[in-house]
């Protein structure tokens, strides 16, 4: 009897809520701001401080394309792109070769060799200039060289002045010999490009006229790899207890092929060393097997004070590697059997209130609630049917929509949104979203986020737009709508100006395009309300404090919110920041930290219309 009530009593508190809350903010308003990516397109984006200056950055995966890391320089003075200064590129040796949206000036006599994907299919392409102007070939004018690959099946589709040869020499292994002639033109086409290509280039051809990559940079060497990876999901956190955010980034599986090549495929760990990311991924114990990697996840499921690590997988089941602290991990096996294969969409959140996160798994017409225990014994707590039916979940965003102090899910699928309101016990009611004036249907994207900052969620959606808490319903404000719905979408709300009012880092790809537009949506919305953001230090071993609960009171009210859940990225994690809108209440009172480990602080009144960091 209690449980049916409770959505009535839910209704009622909302209706409440809106009598006690003034009218707040004016209609919303926001501004577009492109952001500058070199190339203009993108697989997932997210948010991170990843260098600890307070500021918040903005990060982006791209498969085997170019990603970025822009570092912000001021509080709302743009950005500088440290992809390459910070280590956070996958190939510091050959700078610049994973950029395959431009091709090199071919303007000085040498060899080239660079990746393309000018008709959207990558290709390896060779080039030859003058090679009878350079030193030591004048005679023959001739340069003959070996690229040696794991695996994939290699087609050529262009030689001229040149002579190619290509052979499997093995069930894993192909070799492609080559002899370029001044002018020179050869183009290869791999099933998989993005695996290491061993290069060796024959003859005395000196190493600085080999020009590698888009930008033509001067090989250090006449023999090298070229690696261009297939990066994923980014969880940032300090896995090695120094105080300093490190990665965890995931990569494809060569469609499931990559258990039979593991030393030429593996996720990636980046420490940071001297101020730089450094990759460490052998000496960390993690082992990808066949997982086509998506979500990373820092994640403490064992409740020993030191974050683990979840990395999600496309068509398998998810690979969970328990931290030991140092940087490195031991994989959880046989207790992981249970849960069979990923969701479309996986994420952890407390549910019930226990301190322990659940696991989160959403695929088509399903939400499934899993517990994990030592061992990473998993144990189904609930299973629920959605509302999409027939395609992938694409967003589960948690957020406390009615202030009752547990979290709430709104799940975002193409065919079918699904709300899902938490009933105090960590079990979860299905309503449509539609009932509340929130959209039923075409959700590619979903965030809660109190953008006006009245101490109520609000919510965005791609295609759909933002909607407004008014209470009892919502009400579209017809703001960030877009026109057609998008093949993919990623958003993250973060306040990058440090003005109190959250914006939008927006990602956005059109059926059948290569190119995304990315931009930052400035909120520029009039008479918000006060508001405070906290950013909390925990202990050694889980220093984002991940799973930490904070409470506190703004007049009457009371709003809670978990490390973790305003991040907006698909497939990474990074942004720990807490928001809460305060309303027209200048301070914010009996503030309480709730650890991962069970210990409390308490703070009392807090100022509103600041950033505060709290340490454990």
């Amino acid at each position: 009897m209690a449980r049916t009530a409770r959505p009535l009593r839910m209704l009622l508190a909302l209706l409440v809520s809106a009598l006690l809350v003034p009218a707040g903010a004016e209609a919303a308003r926001f501004s577009s701001e492109p952001l500058e990516l070199e190339p203009k397109r993108a697989f997932d984006l997210g948010v991170v401080d990843h260098n600890g200056d307070g500021l918040l950055d903005i990060y982006t995966t791209n498969h085997m394309f170019r990603d970025s890391l822009l570092e912000a320089v001021k509080p709302g003075q743009g950005y500088a792109d440290v992809y390459e200064s910070s280590g956070f590129a996958p190939n510091p040796e050959v700078p610049g070769i994973e950029d395959l949206t431009r091709e090199p000036a071919i303007d000085a006599p040498g060899l080239y060799i660079h990746m393309s994907a000018a008709d959207r299919r990558p290709h390896i392409k060779i080039s030859a200039k003058e090679l009878a102007l350079v030193p030591g070939l004048e005679e023959e004018g001739k340069v003959s060289g070996r690229i040696s690959v794991i695996y994939p099946k290699v087609k050529i589709r262009r030689q001229s002045n040149a002579s190619v040869d290509v052979r499997r020499v093995s069930s894993t292994r192909t070799v492609i010999d080559f002899e370029a002639s001044s002018n020179a033109r050869i183009v290869l086409r791999p099933n998989h490009i993005d695996l290491p290509f061993q290069v060796r280039i024959e003859g005395p051809l000196p190493p600085e006229r080999i020009y590698l990559g888009a930008r033509a940079v001067p090989a250090d060497a006449r023999s090298f790899e070229i690696a261009l990876g297939d990066r994923h999901g980014v969880a940032w956190a300090d896995y090695d207890a120094d105080a300093a955010t490190d990665a965890l980034l995931t990569h494809g599986g060569l469609s499931g092929n990559a258990r039979d090549l593991p030393r030429a495929r593996n996720d990636e760990l980046l420490l940071r060393e001297g101020g730089r990311l450094t990759e460490r991924t052998d000496a960390a114990g993690i082992r990808k097997g066949s997982c086509r990697g998506r979500e990373a996840a820092a994640v403490d499921y064992n409740s020993d004070g030191v974050l683990d690590l979840f990395v999600g997988c496309r068509g398998g089941r998810p690979l969970m590697f328990t931290g030991l602290g140092d940087g490195t991990f031991d994989e959880v096996g046989r207790g992981l059997r249970r849960l069979g294969r990923s969701g479309t969409a996986n994420r952890w959140a407390d549910l019930d209130g226990d301190g322990r996160p659940e696991l989160l798994q959403a695929g088509q017409a399903y939400l499934r609630v899993w517990s994990l225990g030592g061992g990473g014994r998993a144990r189904l707590r609930q299973e629920l049917e959605t509302r999409n039916s027939n395609k992938n979940v694409e967003a589960i965003a948690p957020g406390d929509l009615d202030n009752d102090g547990d979290l709430d899910l709104f799940i975002a699928g193409p065919t079918g949104n699904t709300l899902l309101v938490n009933r105090g016990d960590g079990g979860l009611q299905v309503r449509n979203p539609g009932a509340v004036g929130l959209p039923a249907r075409s959700g590619v994207a979903a965030s809660w986020v109190d953008y006006d900052n009245d101490s109520r969620l609000d919510l965005w959606t791609a295609p759909d737009g933002l909607f407004r808490n008014r209470g009892a319903r919502f009400q579209r404000t017809g703001e960030l709508r877009m026109s057609q719905p998008p093949r993919l979408a990623r958003g993250t709300w973060f306040d990058g100006d440090l003005d109190g009012r959250r914006d939008l880092a927006l990602l956005a790809e059109r059926a059948g395009g290569l190119f995304s537009a990315i931009s930052l949506e400035r909120n520029e919305t009039a008479g918000a309300g006060h508001w405070l953001q906290l950013d909390l230090v925990g202990a050694r071993g889980n220093r984002e404090a991940v799973g930490a609960r904070v409470e506190l009171r703004a007049g009457k009210r009371r709003l809670t919110q978990w490390v973790g859940q305003n991040d907006g990225s698909r497939y990474g994690q990074g942004h720990y920041r807490l928001y809460f809108g305060l309303g027209r209440f200048d301070r914010a009172r009996e503030v309480t930290v709730h650890w991962p480990d069970g210990k409390r602080t308490r703070l009392g009144t807090v100022s509103a219309d600041r950033l505060r960091t709290i340490e454990r």
